[in-house]
């Protein structure tokens, strides 16, 4: 929160977690936490020790999975409490990969809509026409979620007019974490 609002993502290392969600899970967590947890701290534990890249992983119940396993949790979960954080820390910026777990066709973009839509002023967004794909700086991202989408369509999610963040892996990010 104290660098220059001139700063572009594209020059800081980000500190993130694989598999965000992944510290809890529904009753046959006893069972499947050896093979799927990857976290100890809940979301916003996270988000307090400085983590500002999170990955989700919905399937089109808008329930968030580690592959197969439920991890206890959902999509409005985790939206209600990256806004909670930014409220109380409006000069930082959450990077949020959000991939379609089931690889589905355009029922997950369209059923994540609505929650989206409820959500709509914490997100960064476009219009709808531009293409140009920038990273942006901490000016345009302060205070806002940057939705990295990861879905069939291979595109940003839009809309109305407004396109939500970019698409996961796009040709001018470096993934380390596929």
């Amino acid at each position: 929160s104290a660098l220059p609002d001139t700063t572009n993502l594209a020059a800081l290392s980000i500190p993130g977690t694989h598999d965000t969600m992944s510290y809890n899970g529904d009753m046959t967590w006893t069972l499947t936490k050896p093979l799927a947890q990857t976290q100890t701290m809940s979301l916003y534990q996270q988000l307090e020790a400085g983590i500002r890249y999170i990955d989700i992983r919905a399937k089109d119940n808008l329930k968030i999975y580690h592959g197969p396993i439920y991890l206890n949790a959902s999509l409005s979960g985790v939206l209600e409490t990256i806004t909670q954080f930014l409220k109380k820390n409006p000069k930082e910026t959450i990077i949020m990969r959000l991939k379609d777990e089931q690889n589905s066709n355009d029922s997950f973009d369209y059923r994540i809509q609505p929650l989206i839509n409820i959500y709509k002023d914490y997100f960064y967004t476009t219009p709808r026409t531009d293409t140009s794909n920038k990273i942006p700086t901490l000016k345009d991202v302060r205070g806002k979620i940057l939705l990295l989408s990861e879905n069939h369509t291979k595109k940003p999610l839009v809309i109305n007019s407004r396109k939500f963040g970019m698409q996961f892996g796009a040709p001018n990010q470096v993934i380390q974490d596929d």
